[in-house]
């Protein structure tokens, strides 16, 4: 079988939400092809659905080693460092977004997601602050995309935060 075909056989898995049996046909796509960011990728987000934050973790970066602007990855791995515990790294991930998101090419969504996950880092890491500005601009962007669900989930975390 060539790579393309262990990763279709893999997507299924994946969509049929069979993540452990995915994670072996993305393995061998990987040992055919390694260079293929998105083998690296959906193999990260199956470890990530079974809570194996660890390996997740290390695919994004190797998908990032071969990508390094590809946004949903970066933020993938900053939101799964954040719950491991590592907020000072998730931040680095987050503000990279935020610098190089492009919004003329509809990354808008995931620079406010950004904002919004930076800012949940920020007061994870101790300050408030940074914290609350960021919630702010994740909210003005929010409201200039015309995103309910976006807002929902801000206020979602405000809650949770007790903030």
């Amino acid at each position: 079988m060539t790579a393309d075909e262990f990763f279709r056989n893999g997507m299924k898995e994946y969509l049929n939400r069979n993540f452990a049996e995915s994670v072996v046909w993305f393995s061998q796509a990987i040992q055919k092809n390694p260079e293929n960011v998105n083998y690296y990728y959906y193999r990260g987000t199956a470890y990530q659905e079974m809570d194996e934050f660890a390996k997740a973790v290390a695919d994004y970066s190797e998908a990032l080693n071969r990508f390094s602007g590809c946004v949903p990855i970066r933020y993938n791995r900053a939101e799964i460092c954040r719950k491991m515990g590592h907020a000072d790294r998730a931040a680095e991930d987050l503000t990279y977004i935020i610098v190089h998101a492009d919004r003329a090419k509809g990354e808008g969504h995931w620079l406010a997601l950004a904002y919004l996950e930076r800012g949940l880092a920020r007061i994870d890491c101790g300050d408030l602050t940074k914290g609350l500005a960021d919630f702010g601009k994740a909210e003005g962007l929010a409201k200039e995309l015309d995103d309910k669900i976006l807002l929902a989930q801000i206020a979602n975390e405000l809650e949770k935060s007790g903030l």
